[in-house]
């Protein structure tokens, strides 16, 4: 094993773009992202890289590390680089031969290519021997170390299961090994498939260089202009001839991907111990679901349990690419169907040799899997709990919504991140609307205008005491009764309904104003679209008041003024010193308004 590098994680977040949605907190089964001034932020030491958040995230604000670029300066050195190919290609690319994935892939300048199958066959038959092997001394619970990012949430949030971790290579780190033992040490590895937490083993095992995703192998292809056909004039028995595969072509049954069990199905090719209950489990949020409360020592006989981070397995990985032209091909059902059908295909014409066979005298360390640190989490006391829901409005057991708005299960679990300063009470959706509709009701209440907003069916949805004191006393001892007057008629308070009717349906603008006369006043009215064709609100001025008739003239004048002047900017060689006698006549009347009232 090595040391981590100064390499960006396996999943982190980049500037900007970032919409506030929470759908990258709501899918992490680690809740390892923080919620900062400028955004979220990927906190490396407890995420898990399953990559959720990069299929979830609708801004594209969070990535996984594309190891591109290191790959090239590999090539660039003219360095021996093996791909360790996934067989899901045939998942990702319908109806290809792999025999042209390795002509493209020796395009982008790869010195050879061989399949992870063999690992994967290595990894089964070693944990086969481990669980033979451990059944006699009482061993109870087996968890393969398949998926390193179900291994670090384990390690990390349920450190409980840890001493049920297998200590055996995964298949990658097991075929990495055996390419090293047969071809020399000095070769660099790469591998491709649909993994993104795969790059958590590239930090921690020197057998391994770097991890492409098939999203990222596709950009690549496309940017050196390789197209996945057979060139002119070559046949595909011909192509087929070619010895690009080393050691030699695998072929393990496919149809196992239709399973959730992934790679490991491998594991059937053995004669299981009839003793063991052998479960499969796949997606990190049912995983967790799964082993939350999980006591191995209630088991009354073995159990294997295999675990992977994908809903589906690994054909649902995140490094799979999403062609919404296509959408049936990249579909759980249609990739599973691309498998089976290349398995159905490879079976009839009898092109592989069965995985395993060339393997006999390869000796390899087996041992070794990914190691992370448990967290150690302060458990915060009932009090701090408290005061931390009543920071967002939340005083009794009713309150507790659990909506999941913010991204967190419970409103405890989302208080429990704001202690841990993850979160902030910005993130809770009704603590938010509630604050927002208090500051809106205060300055409602306090305009001096009367404002009234309704519905189409002209049904008040809210007003201020103002509106209802314009109308006469009996509809302010209304609005004490019912503050808000919520759910009455406009059209048995006012007769200005007509003009919020016509404003309603005529659609023509967003604005308009009338002037009504009603109970021996003048009224001013703005209508406002607030949802089109749905909610309009108005404001009512009583124009008749000394105040509101100063204030209207002086807002008259200023307009005036303001308009004259800019005509005179337009033609002052013809107005001379007409206009300026104008505008001084204008501004002694808004001066004589201004006057305070003794």
């Amino acid at each position: 094993m090595r040391k981590e590098t100064k390499k960006k994680p396996p999943v982190y977040n980049t500037a900007g773009n970032c919409r506030d949605c929470y759908k990258c907190i709501r899918h992490c089964p680690a809740k390892a992202i923080k919620d900062e001034q400028l955004g979220i932020y990927v906190v490396e030491e407890r995420c898990v890289a399953c990559g959720m958040c990069v299929t979830k995230c609708p801004g594209k604000f969070i990535v996984a590390r594309n190891d591109i670029d290191h790959v090239k300066r590999l090539l660039a050195q003219k360095e021996k680089v093996f791909v360790s190919l996934s067989p899901l290609i045939f998942a990702e690319w319908s109806g290809i031969e792999k025999e042209l994935m390795a002509l493209a892939l020796k395009k982008l300048g790869f010195y050879a290519v061989s399949e992870i199958t063999f690992g994967t066959q290595l990894m089964a038959q070693a944990i086969n021997k481990m669980v033979h092997d451990a059944l006699p001394h009482g061993q109870k619970l087996f968890i393969p170390p398949v998926c390193p990012s179900v291994v670090k949430y384990i390690m990390l949030y349920e450190s409980r299961l840890t001493p049920f971790i297998m200590d055996v290579a995964s298949p990658l780190i097991a075929h990495a090994r055996m390419l090293k033992k047969l071809y020399g040490r000095d070769i660099h590895i790469v591998h491709i498939g649909s993994c993104v937490g795969r790059k958590l083993e590239v930090a921690q095992f020197s057998e391994i260089d770097a991890v492409i995703t098939f999203r990222e192998l596709k950009r690549w292809f496309a940017r050196e202009d390789i197209k996945l056909q057979p060139e002119a004039g070559h046949a595909p028995a011909l192509i087929g001839e070619e010895n690009l595969f080393l050691p030699a072509h695998a072929s393990v049954n496919l149809s196992y991907f239709t399973e959730d069990d992934g790679s490991f199905a491998a594991y059937k090719n053995f004669p299981q111990e009839p003793d063991v209950v052998y479960m499969a489990h796949s997606g990190c949020n049912n995983i967790k679901t799964l082993l939350h409360g999980f006591d191995p020592d209630s088991l009354t006989q073995p159990l294997f349990l295999n675990l992977l981070a994908c809903s589906g397995g690994c054909i649902g990985g995140p490094g799979m690419s999403a062609q919404k032209q296509n959408a049936f091909q990249t579909s759980g059902i249609g990739r599973r169907l691309n498998l089976f059908n290349h398995y159905q295909n490879s079976i009839k014409q009898k092109t592989d040799a069965p995985a395993g066979q060339e393997l006999s005298d390869v000796e390899i360390k087996m041992t070794g899997t990914v190691r992370f640190t448990h967290i150690k989490k302060r458990l915060h006391t009932e009090d701090e709990m408290l005061l931390g829901l009543s920071s967002i409005g939340k005083n009794t057991k009713e309150d507790e919504l659990n909506c999941g708005c913010c991204g967190y299960d419970t409103c405890r679990d989302f208080v429990d991140a704001m202690l841990e300063k993850h979160a902030n009470t910005n993130m809770c959706a009704a603590h938010i609307r509630n604050l927002s509709e208090k500051q809106t009701n205060g300055l409602l209440q306090a305009i001096p205008s009367g404002v009234v907003v309704v519905d189409k069916r002209l049904k008040i949805i809210d007003c201020n005491k103002s509106f209802a004191k314009f109308f006469g006393s009996e509809i302010v001892e209304l609005f004490d009764l019912s503050p808000g007057l919520s759910g009455a008629m406009l059209d048995m308070i006012t007769s200005a309904h007509v003009y919020f009717s016509d404003f309603l349906y005529s659609g023509d603008s967003e604005h308009e104003e009338y002037e009504f006369r009603e109970n021996n006043k003048i009224y001013h009215l703005n209508l406002f679209t607030i949802e089109k064709g749905n909610i309009i609100a108005g404001v009512f001025d009583d124009i008749t008041k000394p105040q509101i008739q100063k204030n209207r003239t002086i807002a008259k004048a200023k307009n005036i003024i303001d308009k004259n002047v800019s005509v005179v900017q337009k033609i002052a060689f013809l107005l001379g010193e007409h206009a300026a006698e104008t505008e001084s006549i204008l501004q002694s009347m808004i001066e004589a308004f201004d006057v305070s009232e003794e």
